[in-house]
């Protein structure tokens, strides 16, 4: 005998840019969000009965419209009100959002940065990742895909050698790596954005200022 267990689904690879055009200086907001909800979904799949499935559409098509008024501020402001929004949109269990944000800087000109042109900071994204169910919410922010370069201040000695061992021990190279970091939070109401920030300036200190013997 068959039986379904935990089982969850949604809409991933979620594509919202928001331009606010309300002053002079225009903003931009880059994101890609997944949503999976998770509940008893059963009859859906043993007899096609999907009197409890929210569509992917719809889920699509809700984070466009609330986006209008709630991508106000941070991206785990912005994916807590989704959480809750799906939570009351459809009998389930949990609700998990999952949200990029894509780094655009403003193009220099003459020395001042330009109100409405903008140019990619390569492939760096912000992140969040909130889960909303019966026992709270749970948010997690992090970053993903940060290129760190320093030219010295790295070494590597002291390890296993073989007969298939061609590298050199050396006190002084180049360390260069690309970095994927996440964090949770206590419960409670938090400034995101400026967290995110102290978080991401730990990040690039520490990488800067300490000696590393091994990466």
């Amino acid at each position: 005998m068959a039986r379904l267990g935990r089982n969850r689904y949604g809409k991933a690879g979620v594509r919202l840019v928001k331009v606010d055009r309300s002053t002079a200086r225009h903003e931009l907001r880059d994101l890609t969000i997944a949503i999976a909800l998770e509940g008893d979904f059963v009859e859906a799949h043993v007899t096609g009965d999907n009197a409890r499935i929210l569509p992917t559409d719809t889920m699509k098509n809700s984070v466009y419209g609330l986006a209008l008024d709630h991508l106000t501020g941070s991206i785990e402001d912005f994916a807590i009100f989704l959480t809750g929004h799906f939570m009351k949109a459809a009998p389930i269990t949990s609700a998990r959002v999952n949200i990029q944000e894509h780094a655009w800087r403003r193009i220099d000109v003459n020395g001042q940065e330009h109100d409405h042109s903008f140019m990619r900071a390569g492939g760096e994204a912000r992140t969040t990742r909130v889960v909303a169910s019966a026992a709270g919410v749970r948010v997690y922010s992090g970053i993903r895909d940060l290129n760190l370069l320093k030219t010295t201040g790295s070494g590597f000695v002291g390890y296993i050698k073989d007969s298939f061992t061609t590298l050199p021990e050396t006190t002084d190279r180049i360390f260069a790596t690309s970095l994927n970091a996440e964090w949770s939070y206590a419960e409670g109401q938090h400034d995101y954005d400026a967290l995110w920030g102290t978080a991401r300036g730990a990040i690039e200190e520490t990488f800067a200022q300490q000696h590393s013997l091994s990466v």
